[in-house]
């Protein structure tokens, strides 16, 4: 899978992410998206970053280096537990 990622026109742009209460957007040189928290089905919680689930088989990662403060891991962990009902911490 990391083979196919490398290959997309996509693989190497920087993705800013605004999070907020209600809703996500994420904006590259190429695209822009914004949705509500509903969409995301499940959020997983790793030791570098969180992948976010629209759907089964399609994520986001959002890695925790991208963080411009540490606390804002801890304030995003506890939104996306308010949020998302399939919250799995697997740190």
């Amino acid at each position: 899978m990391a083979r196919n990622f490398a290959k997309r026109p996509d693989s190497n742009l920087d993705l800013e992410w605004r999070i907020a209460p209600d809703r996500i957007a994420t904006k590259s040189a190429g695209s822009n998206s914004e949705f509500e928290w509903h969409f995301i089905s499940r959020v997983v919680h790793a030791p570098k970053g969180f992948l976010f689930y629209p759907n089964p088989t399609l994520f986001y990662w959002l890695p925790v280096h991208g963080f411009q403060k540490p606390d804002d891991v801890a304030l995003l962990d506890e939104l996306v537990k308010a949020k998302v009902k399939d919250y799995r911490d697997v740190r």
